[in-house]
């Protein structure tokens, strides 16, 4: 099967991308503490003695994790199709998942107090070998388009 997304960039002719759901900036925020906190941690690995240098080595790990997990997010791309859920993941290499909607076999949607006030939620997409959740903007837009396929 082609790719619904070619080189990186939709093959629209072919795709018909209908939808591209968005991620929300809350998950951004847990990352960009630990790029905060890993910051801090930068003197003591340098400098520090002892006890203080593995306290800042920790704070580094700190650091590229956050760092790793911004770029994560930033890299995932989400699009709707007529006949596909294509989700592109990846920052040194690149993963598409192409889920025909037709092998959809549950779709859940979890909306938290401040996810509505927020407008955002998490949906959970399965067919029988594949799992994918993810913190989107606006998921009862993308739900709905799904359902209605």
């Amino acid at each position: 099967m082609r790719n619904l997304l070619h080189n990186g960039k939709a093959d629209l002719p072919s795709a018909n991308i209908e939808y591209r759901a968005e991620q929300h900036w809350v998950i951004y925020v847990l990352p960009i503490f630990y790029v905060v906190v890993g910051i801090v941690g930068i003197l003591p690995a340098i400098f520090g003695i002892g006890a203080l240098r593995l306290v800042g080595y920790g704070l580094l790990f700190l650091l590229f994790k956050g760092c790793k997990r911004v770029l994560e997010i930033q890299k995932t791309k989400i699009f709707l199709s007529s006949t596909h859920l294509c989700i592109q993941q990846g920052i040194l290499s690149i993963t598409l998942n192409d889920i025909a909607l037709e092998k959809l076999e549950g779709i859940q949607l979890n909306q938290s107090l401040i996810g509505k006030y927020l407008n955002y939620g998490t949906l959970y997409v399965s067919t029988g070998e594949l799992s994918q959740n993810y913190q989107i903007k606006d998921p009862f837009t993308l739900r709905s388009k799904i359902l209605k396929k």
